[in-house]
C-alpha cells in the first residue's frame, strides 16, 4: 500500500536571485570560500548529525548591478 500523493505548487516561491532579476539587476554570486569543517557541539545539534561529522562551509557574496547584495542565511 503507498501513501497518497501530496502535490504543492512551489510557483509562489522563488529566490532570492529571481527576486533581483525581477528588478531588473544583474545578479552574480561570486564564492569567497568553500571548505570541509568538523562539526562542533552547536552546529551538530542543528544539523542534527554527530559531533565531528564532516560538513561543507560555503561563504558567498551575491551582488545586484556590481552593488554587494544584502542577503543572510540563518540556522535556527
Amino acid at each position: 500500500m503507498s501513501l497518497p500523493k501530496v502535490e504543492e505548487s512551489v510557483a509562489p516561491y522563488r529566490s532570492y536571485r529571481e527576486y533581483l532579476r525581477e528588478l531588473g539587476l544583474q545578479v552574480e554570486t561570486k564564492v569567497v570560500q568553500l571548505n570541509v569543517i568538523s562539526a562542533d557541539k552547536h552546529l551538530a545539534k542543528m544539523l542534527n548529525i554527530a559531533k565531528q561529522d564532516a560538513v561543507f562551509r560555503l561563504e558567498r557574496l551575491r551582488l545586484a548591478a556590481h552593488i554587494l547584495a544584502p542577503s543572510r542565511l540563518a540556522l535556527k
